[in-house]
């Protein structure tokens, strides 16, 4: 009998590792070749760590002007390392502050963009204690390191490694009618003061980001900070959607969650990543004085895929008189005639389902932030298994 329940015991164990194994394969809980999560023996350090492909590789100029410090890229592209390099040399950066991997992108489909599997292949390349995690699109603002150098902000990151720094984002609407980017006519007006912003917000030339996803951007206290001193923290004290993506400043080290490859393309890479923080016990505060500003470009294809949708689901509005823009309805129970699941937002919409099991099974909940009293249903915005 002692035999029996010593063999039963093993097999159960033998399944719970293997099935432990089995769902950690696609979702990962620690940033693994990070350096350990030491106690900070000097300064805290920053490095901008952004991805793109290679038809954004002229934004690097911008950022290597308003940022003249450590920054960390992975290119999605066809051409080579040497050669990105030296676009990079004639758009002004210093190869001695600009870390460069490649991914080559000739055998991938050029609208399911690895997004997240980029992120962490510029995280690879960080040397310094934390880093600044933006989009290329998002440009920093006049003296962002001055700000993150500053006494109140430096004490905070070395007492408190899961402490995370909100940098609010702003947008510059596009500068021209025609839906063409017009370069020419938006970088005048892109922000880099905070006079600058001041006068884009009056003259409404731009806005908070984004009216169009208040879940995206909506738990930042934007009233707060345009009172809020340079070099100040504000705790955010609560979250207002599940779909919280901010860019922040955080502390690079191996208990950092890292980016969860199963994510590519436009939906949802950020949120999940945002998530597992917030679940693992990180806080946030936002950072006075310095801010993003996101240039208004065409949409990727990456975003053209995503607003696919079966045309049941589309709602055009009067004065579209040749259907061009539709916006997309949620589904609901009466529809059918269609695979939700063939469409990307759909096909995300079930690796976020995945993501959102493993997150609750293996990842203890260390939460210290809670859902505000007006927190979103951000389930009712999913397209699949959305009362799961």
């Amino acid at each position: 009998l002692r035999y029996l329940v010593a063999v039963a015991t093993v097999l159960a164990l033998a399944t719970i590792l293997l099935r432990r194994s089995s769902s950690t394969q696609e979702f990962h809980t620690l940033s693994s070749k990070a350096p350990l999560c030491l106690p900070l023996s000097s300064l805290p350090t920053f490095t901008m760590v952004t991805q793109l492909s290679q038809d954004r590789l002229w934004m690097m100029e911008h950022h290597c002007e308003r940022f003249p410090h450590p920054i960390s890229i992975a290119v999605w592209t066809n051409e080579s390392l040497h050669e990105i390099e030296n676009q990079l040399i004639s758009l002004k950066c210093n190869l001695d502050l600009v870390r460069v991997q490649v991914l080559d992108a000739s055998d991938m489909a050029f609208d399911d963009y690895p997004v997240n599997h980029l992120r962490n292949l510029a995280l690879e390349q960080v040397e310094t204690t934390h880093i600044v995690f933006i989009d290329v699109d998002f440009w920093t603002s006049e003296g962002l390191y001055d700000v993150l150098t500053n006494q109140t902000v430096t004490s905070a990151l070395i007492e408190n490694k899961n402490i995370a720094l909100v940098i609010p984002a702003f947008q510059l609407f596009r500068q021209c009618t025609q839906w063409v980017d017009c370069r020419e006519n938006n970088l005048p007006f892109m922000p880099f003061s905070l006079d600058e912003l001041l006068d884009m917000l009056r003259n409404k030339r731009g806005h908070i980001f984004d009216p169009t996803n208040r879940g995206g951007h909506g738990s930042t206290l934007y009233k707060e900070w345009l009172l809020q001193e340079e070099g100040t923290l504000l705790e955010i004290p609560c979250l207002k959607s599940n779909r919280y993506e901010p860019f922040i400043v955080v502390r690079y080290c191996r208990d950092l969650p890292p980016f969860q490859e199963a994510f590519s393309g436009y939906g949802k890479n950020k949120m999940s990543w945002m998530m597992q923080l917030v679940r693992s016990g990180y806080t946030l505060s936002q950072l006075g004085g310095a801010f993003l500003v996101h240039y208004p470009h065409l949409d990727s294809q990456s975003r053209q895929r995503w607003n696919e949708a079966p045309d049941q689901l589309k709602v055009f509005r009067a004065d579209d008189t040749e259907h061009l823009s539709p916006l997309v309805r949620k589904p609901n129970a009466t529809d059918s005639g269609f695979d939700l699941k063939a469409f990307k937002r759909g096909q995300v919409d079930e690796i976020f389902v995945r993501f959102r099991r493993w997150l609750q099974e293996y990842v203890p909940d260390e939460s210290k932030l809670k859902g505000c009293d007006d927190h979103q249903d951000d389930d009712s915005k999913l397209w699949v298994d959305r009362a799961e």
